[in-house]
């Protein structure tokens, strides 16, 4: 487990991807789920699932990750 994991960290490092990203699953998400998908016996995702979370990641980025959903001020939150 060991030499996969220091293998991954040079595959970063060559990709000029720095170490903060090491668990980023961008591009590969479709493919990540897909695999899980595949251990536990099941489909892999629907062309149509895929087409609407691009859909969503892209206009995620057009309209900002910070402000596409609500934000919270969590120092004035009451309990």
């Amino acid at each position: 487990m060991l030499a996969d994991v220091e293998d991954h960290n040079r595959q970063l490092e060559e990709a000029g991807i720095p170490k903060c990203h090491t668990h980023r699953l961008h591009p590969h998400e479709m493919e990540y789920m897909d695999w899980v998908a595949a251990q536990v016996g099941m489909p892999p995702v629907g062309a149509g699932v895929k087409e609407m979370y691009w859909s969503i990641y892209k206009c995620a980025g057009e309209v900002g990750y910070d402000c596409y959903r609500d934000l919270w001020d969590v120092e004035n939150l009451t309990q």
